[in-house]
């Protein structure tokens, strides 16, 4: 007989791995947006980007090895989740399938933790980018932070480039 939940637990520990080098990729991508370091950025991405295709080709056999062991036990198939794999497996395998699910809910929160500091950092680099080409610009930078107090109060945009046509 088939020894489903063998190749499950393979799969998972499989993308666990996976899960945890991109959690490492996020962390490192982390000091390379404080860094300012644009080239680290993209080779990172890179490295996610194939470490997801790897997560999307485990993910379709890990789902095929549960629709079809859905289907050994008379379950329907989108029925058949993690807790529902714990809930018939025995003891040792029914450990294993609960620890591996407990880290991955881990590298899950810390993952999302990371990412949403990640987008805070660029969102506030590219908003310093958007006011920096403004102030260049002149576009919508009112007054003259440097200029005499008389400059000030006209209003005027102060521009360092004749950005008209």
């Amino acid at each position: 007989m088939r020894d489903y939940f063998t190749e499950i637990i393979d799969n998972l520990e499989k993308q666990k791995a996976i899960y945890e080098k991109i959690l490492e990729y996020s962390r490192e991508m982390q000091g390379a947006i404080i860094d300012d370091a644009a080239l680290k950025v993209s080779e990172l991405t890179v490295k996610e980007q194939t470490n997801l295709k790897e997560l999307i080709k485990l993910e379709k056999e890990r789902t095929l090895t549960s629709d079809e062991y859905a289907k050994s036990i008379g379950i329907e198939p989108t029925k058949c989740t993690i807790q529902t794999l714990i809930e018939n497996a025995d003891g040792h395998i029914a450990q294993r399938l609960t620890r591996i699910w407990h880290e991955m809910q881990r590298i899950f929160r810390e993952q999302k933790q990371i990412n949403d500091a990640n987008d805070g950092l660029i969102r506030t680099h590219l908003q310093y980018i958007g006011y920096m080409i403004n102030v260049v610009a002149g576009e919508g930078v009112a007054g003259n932070t440097y200029g005499t107090p008389s400059d000030k109060n006209t209003g005027k945009v102060s521009k360092l480039f004749d950005t008209t046509v």
